[in-house]
């Protein structure tokens, strides 16, 4: 397993933090990786990075925040539909890059399909739908 060296991220924009999480995803397998740049026209939700491992079938939907920017109740929504379908889908921040990893690795267990539950380890990841209007 490939070492995987976080740089301080205090200070970081949303965009730069985009970037640390898409580069430390390509040094752990993850060929591909999708951001919209310009959403104007787009549904309004869907999560920052959509990443994707082809060598052992990995699909990551990432929601990035930095300082205390809370996803919008349409981002709640669309990481919670996309962990019913059985996806690893979350909301990630600095402090809770370690996490990130470990799914990026696949440490848990997908989401059971239907449920939109994922690991108990990742609850503050999560962004449960009862987080909505909060």
């Amino acid at each position: 397993m490939k070492e995987i060296i976080v740089p301080d991220m205090s200070g970081y924009s949303e965009k730069m933090f985009q970037r640390t999480v898409v580069e430390i995803a390509s040094i752990m397998g993850y060929t591909e990786a999708y951001h919209t740049t310009f959403s104007l026209g787009s549904e309004s939700g869907f999560p920052d990075l959509s990443l994707f491992n082809p060598t052992d079938g990995g699909a990551v939907f990432l929601e990035c925040k930095v300082k205390k920017n809370r996803p919008t109740d349409r981002q709640r929504m669309w990481l919670y539909n996309l962990r019913c379908a059985g996806f690893h889908a979350y909301m990630v921040h600095p402090d809770f890059i370690e996490k990130a990893i470990d799914v990026l690795r696949d440490v848990y267990p997908h989401p059971e399909i239907g449920t939109g539950e994922a690991h108990p380890d990742l609850a503050d990841i999560t962004c449960p739908p009862t987080w909505i209007g909060g």
